[in-house]
Parts: C-alpha cells; structure tokens; sequence
C-alpha cells in the first residue's frame, strides 16, 4: 500500500517503502512491538523476554503474557515464508506446554520480579500454566501466496494466530514512518 504525506499546498509527497536486511527488519520491528507492544495487538501486553531461549533451533523473536495469563509469541520475518512454519510449530508447541515457572526464567527483569511485576500488570492471580492456546503474531512486511496458506494451516489447527503487516517508510526529509495492519484472524 503506498503511503503519502500532504504538504501544506496539498500535494501529495510520495514515501519510499524503505526494505531493510531480514535482520535490520526483524531487529527493528522486534524494538518496537517491545517498547509498545499495544500499537502491534491493540491490548495491553508485558513483557517477558526478546528471543527468549527455549531449547528450539529457532528462537521465538519476542514473548508477553496478556492479562488474562495467555502467553503471546511474536515472530518478526521481512518476508513471511513457510519455511519458517517448522520453527513457528516448535514455539507454539512449547508455548502449549509452558509453566509459570519456565516462563518466570526468561523474564527480562529476573525470576524474582515476575510474580510482582504480573500483580502490577493484571487484575488476575498468577496462574500455574498460562491459559491455552498460546496466542502466534506474525510481524511481515509481505506475505505470499504460498506462505498464507501456510498460516491457513496453522489456524486449522486451533493455533490462535494474529497477521501483522508492518513496514518502515521514509519521507522525503528522510523521516521515518512505521505502517501497521493488523488482521485479526485467530480471535486474538
């Protein structure tokens, strides 16, 4: 979708849809939904740990816990592919099995002030196991064909999954625009 900005004479000023490196895509939009998870999912989310080690090949690029305890794993890929969707199964697989404890380990803030910090965040009591299924948010600037049925196939299989469309636009005095769309497509 092309982006413009409207001068003060009412022209309109074209934004070059900037394509950074797989990693400067991943690294960049990894910061950003950290710093302001909402503006991705559109609800209040904390933080749990940016590419937290769980055992996998892959790991997950970001973790949160809604209020109501789901745990909310966010993937950042420039372009969606389905050769990502082994790693995408391995983190929603261990997400499904999880404890409280595992995920107070990888906390950002330490083990001892996850219980704290969840009083603070959410209304609710710390549960033992976050509440099933684990929520899967694809962060692409591009999905094709083939990779949306890919994702088709993991909302076939009860994989509550949320599109995210994001990508990073300059202005011509060289401003930055971040762009988000987000398809709620699993219920997240």
């Amino acid at each position: 979708m092309p982006l413009y900005r409207l001068d003060s004479a009412h022209k309109l000023i074209p934004l070059d849809r900037g394509l950074p490196t797989e990693d400067e895509y991943a690294q960049t939009m990894a910061t950003l939904a950290w710093n302001d998870p909402e503006a991705f999912l559109g609800r209040p989310l904390l933080p749990v740990a940016i590419s937290p080690d769980i055992g996998v090949e892959v790991n997950p690029g970001a973790m949160f816990l809604d209020q109501t305890a789901h745990l909310v794993l966010v993937e950042f890929a420039r372009q969606g592919t389905r050769d990502l969707l082994a790693g995408y199964i391995d983190h929603v697989s261990w997400a499904a099995n999880a404890g409280m404890e595992s995920i107070a380990a990888l906390y950002h803030r330490g083990p001892q002030r996850f219980t704290e910090d969840w009083r603070a965040f959410s209304p609710t009591e710390l549960p033992e196991r976050p509440e099933r299924p684990p929520w899967l948010v694809i962060v692409a600037a591009d999905l094709y064909g083939r990779d949306i049925a890919s994702f088709n196939f993991l909302l076939e299989t009860s994989v509550v999954l949320c599109m995210v469309r994001a990508a990073i636009y300059t202005g011509s005095e060289g401003e930055r625009i971040l762009g988000v769309e987000r398809d709620d497509v699993g219920g997240i």
